[in-house]
């Protein structure tokens, strides 16, 4: 098999530990979990009742309204994690 190179370049966060390589950090570095009581649905029907849940909100990370429209939560999150990533890769812009 042939030698593979990977070239990291930038990174971006969408975690239920924070939005934004800052604020993860600062989650995971100060030993404060990110799970609590479910709130993005109804837990009710299930044995476990906790969870480590995004605390997303996708206008406030630069979509707009129409984004939120036609794209799914799992897209969306893609879209700010890759748009930090990039911008975090250049540095000074």
């Amino acid at each position: 098999m042939g030698e593979r190179r990977v070239a990291v370049t930038g990174i971006g966060v969408v975690a239920p530990g924070g939005t934004g390589t800052k604020a993860f950090w600062e989650r995971i570095t100060s030993g404060r979990p990110a799970t609590r009581g479910i709130t993005a649905f109804d837990p009710a029907p299930f044995r476990s009742r906790i969870a480590a849940e995004c605390d997303f909100d996708p206008l406030a990370g630069g979509l707009t309204e129409a984004d939120t429209e036609r794209l799914d939560r799992a897209a969306q999150m893609l879209l700010i994690a890759a748009r930090e990533a990039l911008a975090d890769s250049e540095p000074g812009i």
